[in-house]
């Protein structure tokens, strides 16, 4: 570290890249101001800005999903079971589990209740029954 005193001022020149600017007082502990090479020179970056905010085109509203809330009805196929015996789908990245309901039926079903990534849904009807029976 290098340190030139001029006048009031102390500048302490930390890395070849970056220098300190400081009022010259007897514990040197105030700061001005930090300035790099590289905040001098670009003080906007392309890559980091919204690019969108400078285009000649208009935006284009993606459409919003609905979110899984209580009382929405579904229709989805049972993909897997419990411990405790009831089917679990997997519906947009949400678990959906389902009271009561078996392996393989696709049934249609509303979501009563919804914690975080975990929702619960009672069956409304069976569509269809699974192909296979199990003991």
């Amino acid at each position: 570290m290098l340190s030139l005193r001029r006048g009031g001022l102390v500048i302490r020149l930390i890395t070849p890249i970056n220098f300190k600017i400081m009022k010259a007082s007897d514990n040197m502990v105030e700061r001005d101001t930090v300035v790099s090479r590289q905040q001098k020179k670009h003080s906007w970056n392309p890559y980091t800005s919204d690019v969108q905010r400078f285009s000649i085109y208009p935006r284009i509203q993606a459409p919003q999903e609905d979110s899984l809330k209580p009382g929405r009805i579904l229709t989805v196929e049972i993909g897997d079971v419990d411990k405790h015996g009831n089917g679990v789908v997997n519906y947009k990245g949400t678990r959906i589990i389902v009271y009561n309901a078996s392996l393989g039926s696709k049934v249609r079903i509303r979501i009563t209740r919804v914690n975080g990534d975990t929702a619960y849904g009672e069956i409304l009807e069976t569509l269809s029954e699974a192909d296979e029976r199990y003991q």
